[in-house]
């Protein structure tokens, strides 16, 4: 039985080390308008990741904007992996009306998950 996800663990262990060494983590780079957030991500909402349809449809009710997310599957740690339909050519059609986690991303909460950003990102967490 696995009572703690792996993600959670390395999550964990990434807090603790930053509470020993003192440092602030930040987010440092740009967007380089790639595209790859809007086409693997994976939805936070409430404190955790959706990981099934029932909560997806949940999260629709409560916010219509996360109807234009199309789930393509699930990753190795369990939630839901989703695709952004309002991306066209590497960008927003829909840019005014986004999320907050989009306009957000990354934010230093993702690191602190166990996760990273894509491969590719312009951005990178670093500690100051």
């Amino acid at each position: 039985m696995n009572m703690f996800p792996p993600e959670t663990v390395l999550g964990a262990f990434r807090y603790l080390h930053s509470l020993i060494r003192r440092k602030q983590l930040a987010v440092a780079g740009s967007c380089l308008q790639c595209g790859k957030c809007c086409e693997s991500l994976c939805i936070s909402v409430d404190g955790g990741f959706i990981e099934s349809e029932y909560q997806f449809r949940e999260a629709c009710a409560k916010d219509p904007r996360y109807e234009r997310f199309v789930i393509t599957g699930q990753d190795s740690f369990g939630p839901l992996v989703f695709k952004c339909s309002s991306l066209v050519a590497n960008r927003c059609a829909d840019y005014g009306n986004r999320l907050e986690f989009c306009s957000n991303y990354p934010t230093t909460n993702l690191y602190f998950t166990g996760r990273n950003v894509l491969p590719g990102c312009g951005f990178r967490f670093s500690y100051e």
